[in-house]
């Protein structure tokens, strides 16, 4: 169970970043795994940030909508899109890093897990977010 004071939870998603695992963190972690995950919950009027290294949000944003949220969506680590009822889409841009610091495929001992993580970072998803921080979109 993770805290979503208030409200009811309506979706979350995971960020496709897998990121190294802070280890300052005193936190309880929420899985054990090699590297930290990032994800969202968005519940009817706010966004939460979680990390697989703790239950206390990284961050939260609210009244960004008229109407409840209805779904998030990622693209890589930089942008995340939350969609509402209302009809709008809001976008959160995160700074370089401001997750976490991301984690070299070659460091995943699953196989699994290092094969599907190597072939996201295969597609050019994340040349869009740099062409927005550059100002060309």
């Amino acid at each position: 169970m993770l805290p979503t004071p208030n409200k009811a939870s309506v979706c979350s998603r995971f960020c496709p970043i897998l990121f190294k695992k802070d280890f300052n963190n005193k936190n309880t972690e929420l899985l054990d795994l090699e590297y930290k995950m990032v994800f969202a919950v968005g519940t009817l009027d706010s966004i939460y940030i979680y990390d697989t290294q703790s239950i206390i949000p990284r961050s939260i944003i609210t009244n960004i909508h008229c109407q409840p949220i209805t779904d998030l969506s990622w693209n890589g680590s930089l942008l995340l899109a939350a969609s509402s009822s209302d009809g709008y889409i809001s976008f959160v841009i995160f700074d370089k890093n401001e997750l976490g610091e991301p984690i070299s495929p070659e460091l995943i001992e699953d196989e699994k897990t290092r094969t599907q993580f190597q072939n996201y970072l295969n597609v050019d998803i994340n040349k869009n977010i740099q062409k927005v921080q550059n100002g060309i979109i």
